[in-house]
């Protein structure tokens, strides 16, 4: 076994110091580690040309290349403006598009999956968010691990009462077929003439943006999500995706962030807009 010296990797990287490529090749899902032998005689995997056979081999990810092709050391953490039409899943036998139509095929292979971090239904629009990390994915998802914020703009089909704004932050809302109320939540009115307003929601239940608006004797007839958090959509075209800056994996990494929307962090939207130029190269349903 060659002998190697051990040094700082970016955080973003699965392992952050040599480690048996058996672990590596597990940690990247390509192989579990007792098949971890039987997946090096069946690919070429070298290191700086050299072909390796020892699941036992210490390595840095980033030097590992699998039939010619460098293998996908970092987590892919993305932002994605889902058009309508379009249904949150993996699953290809569907007639309908999925969102992973709009990515790159790679990604769709990628190993660990790529996951969506809180669905959106196939005509509701907005923000999604996309990660490899399934302890960042949970803490999104998990209203009682991480009380982010999530804003949707909302066309109702009736003018509104002028009342939603009380009833839906007294947070004592029951819905069809629910045993507790519905946590606090934002209704501000953005265009009352054309009953379009803006609600923030501190928990993700099935469908609950057209259920609160029918427990209020309305229809939702537009639903578009523009925020998670510290993640707001801005001005990516609808059908693109980008690449998340490294403040904002930050920011969802962090913990105890305020149920309230105006103590939200904010990231900066000119990081936002530079990353933008990377455009185009199972959890609730949330309205």
């Amino acid at each position: 076994i060659r002998k190697f010296k051990e040094k700082k990797v970016s955080k973003e990287t699965m392992v952050i110091k040599y480690t048996r490529i058996d672990r590596v090749l597990s940690n990247l899902g390509y192989a579990t580690r007792g098949s971890a032998k039987t997946f090096l005689n069946r690919y070429k995997v070298t290191i700086d040309g050299q072909r390796i056979m020892s699941a036992s081999e210490k390595v840095l990810p980033n030097q590992i290349f699998v039939d010619g092709q460098p293998i996908q050391s970092k987590l892919v953490h993305i932002v994605v403006h889902k058009p309508n039409g379009y249904v949150c899943t993996r699953d290809r036998d569907l007639e309908s598009k999925i969102i992973y139509d709009l990515l790159p095929e790679s990604f769709y292979k990628r190993k660990p999956i790529l996951s969506v971090a809180g669905r959106l239904d196939k005509w509701v629009t907005g923000l999604v968010l996309m990660s490899q990390d399934g302890n960042l994915v949970k803490k999104i998802i998990s209203p009682k691990k991480q009380p982010w914020g999530k804003e949707y703009i909302v066309t109702g089909k009736d003018p509104y009462k002028g009342d939603e704004k009380q009833v839906f932050e007294k947070g004592d809302l029951m819905l069809r077929g629910e045993e507790k109320p519905c946590k606090p939540a934002g209704f501000e009115m953005i265009d009352k003439q054309n009953h379009v307003a803006k609600m923030t929601l501190y928990e993700g239940r099935y469908h609950q943006v057209r259920r609160m608006l029918a427990a209020q004797g309305n229809k939702a007839i537009a639903i578009h999500r523009t925020r998670i958090g510290p993640i707001v959509l801005g001005n990516l075209p609808l059908g693109k995706w980008r690449y998340m800056t490294a403040a904002e994996v930050s920011a969802l990494h962090r913990d105890g962030l305020s149920h309230s929307p105006l103590n939200q962090p904010n990231v900066d939207q000119q990081e936002q807009d530079d990353d933008n130029d990377e455009d185009n190269d199972d959890d609730d349903d949330d309205d």
